[in-house]
C-alpha cells in the first residue's frame, strides 16, 4: 500500500472513530437531559403536593376556628379565604396540562390509577369547607371534615410515595445507562488504538526505519567509493613499490657474493610475490572476478599460518598450534592464506592490552571440511557488536586503524568463493573465530 492510499485509509478511520465519538456523546447528553428534566419535573410535583398537603391542613384548622368560635372573627374569615384560594390554584397547577411538571403529562400507569381518587378526595374536602362562612353548613360534623382532610391527605401521600419511588428507578436507570455508554466509549478507544493508531505507529516506524536504512546503505556506497578510490591509489603506490623491491632483490642476488645477502634478498623477493598476489586477490574479490584455484596440502597451509604467525606476533604472546589435518584442499591459497593471516592479526590486536596474552591456533579436519579454530584470551565480543562484525566499513579499531573492510573480504573469500563458512562462536569463553574450508571432493569450483 502506498502512502497516499495509507494517509486516506488512516484519515477515513479516524473520521469514522470521531463521528462514532461524538454520536455516543451526543446521545449520552442527550439522555442525561431527558432523565434531569423528567428528575426536575417530578420534584416540581412532589413540591406541589407537599404544598397541598400543607394548605389542606392549613383549611381543616381554620374551619375548626371559624366553627367553635364564640364570635364572628372576620381575620379567620380572609385568612381561610386566601388558604382556600391558594388550594385551588395549587391543584389546578398539578393537572395543567400546559406545565412540564404536571400530573397528565407522562406517568406511570400506578399512579394514573390514583390521580382520580385524589381527584375525588379534592373535591370532596373543598365541598365540605366551602360553608365555613354560611350559617346552612353549620350541620357539617367535625367528623366528617377530619374524614375528607385525612382522605386527601392519604391520597396525595400514596401519589407522592409513587413519584419518589419512580424517581429513585429512574435514577438507577440513567445511572446504568451513563455505565453501558461509558464502556461503549472505552470500546470505541480501543478500537480506534487498534485499528488506528497502532497500525500508524508501526507503519510511522516502518518508514522512519526504511529511511534510515536507506541512510546507511547511501553511506555505505559513498565509503565503497571512497574506499575504492584510496584502494586504488594505495595499490598503484604499493605495486610500484613491488616493483622496486623486486628489482632491487633481483639485482642483489646476481651481484652479491654473500651468502646471507643472496638469502635475505630471495627472502625479500618471496614476500613481495606474496604482497602482489595479495593485491591481485582482493581486486578480484572486490570486482567478483573467479580466483585462481589449485590442489593444496592441508598441511602447507598450516605450516605457511605458522610461519606468518610466529613472526608476526610478539614475544608477550604465547602462540600455541595443534593441527590433526591430512588431505588436499582445491583452492587458492593466497586468498586463503590472507583469511587466516587477517584473523590473527586481528587477534594480536585485540588482545594488546591484556596481561597474559595468549592465542591458540587449532586445524582440524575430517571428510567434508578443513577447519581453523582461532581462540585468544579475549572474554568475547558485545551482542550488538556480533551482529555486525562482517558488514562492510563497520570497524571497533578507529579511524587511525582500521577500514571495516578485513572481515568482509575475508567473509567473501571463504564463502563466496570457496563455498565454506566463517562466524564468531559465542558459546566459547574466550574470544573465538572458526573457518570452515571444503576438502578437495566437497568443491564444485572452476578455475579461472
Amino acid at each position: 500500500m502506498n502512502a497516499s492510499r495509507l494517509k486516506q485509509t488512516f484519515k477515513r478511520r479516524y473520521f469514522l472513530a470521531l463521528g462514532a465519538i461524538f454520536v455516543l456523546v451526543t446521545l449520552a447528553q442527550g439522555y442525561v437531559q431527558y432523565e434531569l428534566s423528567r428528575l426536575e419535573s417530578d420534584s416540581g410535583i412532589i413540591n406541589l403536593a407537599g404544598r397541598q398537603r400543607m394548605l389542606s391542613q392549613k383549611i381543616t384548622k381554620l374551619y375548626f376556628l371559624l366553627k367553635y368560635s364564640p364570635e364572628r372573627n372576620d381575620q379567620y374569615i380572609l385568612e381561610m379565604g386566601k388558604a382556600k384560594n391558594e388550594f385551588n390554584t395549587a391543584h389546578a397547577r398539578l393537572f395543567d396540562d400546559s406545565k412540564r411538571d404536571s400530573m397528565s403529562q407522562l406517568n406511570s400507569s400506578e399512579i394514573l390509577e390514583k390521580v382520580p381518587e385524589l381527584e375525588a378526595a379534592y373535591r370532596k374536602l373543598d365541598r365540605i369547607t366551602s360553608c365555613y362562612n354560611m350559617e346552612e353548613c353549620e350541620t357539617t360534623s367535625s367528623q366528617q371534615v377530619n374524614l375528607a382532610s385525612n382522605e386527601f391527605l392519604g391520597r396525595m401521600h400514596e401519589i407522592v410515595n409513587l413519584y419518589e419511588a419512580e424517581s429513585r428507578r429512574n435514577a438507577e436507570i440513567m445511572s446504568v445507562a451513563e455505565w453501558i455508554l461509558y464502556f461503549v466509549a472505552i470500546f470505541v478507544l480501543v478500537l480506534e488504538a487498534k485499528f488506528i493508531f497502532s497500525p500508524m505507529t508501526r507503519k510511522i516506524e516502518e518508514y522512519f526505519n526504511s529511511a534510515i536504512h536507506e541512510k546507511e546503505i547511501n553511506a555505505k556506497n559513498e565509503g565503497f567509493v571512497l574506499a575504492g578510490r584510496v584502494n586504488s591509489a594505495i595499490t598503484h603506490e604499493l605495486q610500484n613499490s613491488i616493483m622496486a623491491m623486486r628489482g632491487y632483490s633481483r639485482s642483489l642476488v646476481r651481484k652479491s657474493k654473500e651468502s646471507v645477502v643472496v638469502e635475505k634478498a630471495q627472502r625479500i623477493m618471496e614476500l613481495a610475490e606474496k604482497c602482489q598476489t595479495t593485491i591481485d586477490n582482493v581486486r578480484k574479490v572486490v570486482r567478483g572476478d573467479a580466483l585462481n584455484y589449485e590442489e593444496v596440502e592441508a598441511k602447507t597451509l598450516v605450516n605457511r599460518f605458522e610461519e606468518f604467525a610466529i613472526e608476526y606476533s610478539s614475544s608477550d604472546v604465547d602462540f600455541t598450534l595443534s593441527d590433526r589435518v591430512e588431505g588436499v584442499l582445491y583452492c587458492n591459497s593466497a586468498a586463503i592464506q590472507q583469511v587466516f593471516e587477517n584473523l590473527f592479526r586481528n587477534a594480536c590486536q585485540a588482545i594488546s592490552d591484556q596481561r597474559d596474552k595468549w592465542i591458540n591456533a587449532e586445524f582440524t579436519a575430517n571428510e567434508s571440511f578443513f577447519t581453523l579454530t582461532l581462540t585468544d584470551c579475549g572474554r568475547g565480543i558485545p551482542k550488538d557488536i556480533q551482529d555486525r562484525l562482517f558488514e562492510p566499513l563497520f570497524t571497533t579499531k578507529g579511524e587511525q586503524d582500521g577500514t571495516g573492510l578485513g572481515l568482509d573480504i575475508c567473509k567473501g573469500i571463504i564463502e563466496k568463493d570457496h563455498g565454506g563458512k566463517i562466524f564468531y562462536n559465542p558459546e566459547s569463553e574466550n574470544t573465538q573465530f572458526v573457518v570452515h574450508i571444503p576438502v578437495k571432493e566437497n568443491l564444485n569450483l572452476k578455475s579461472a
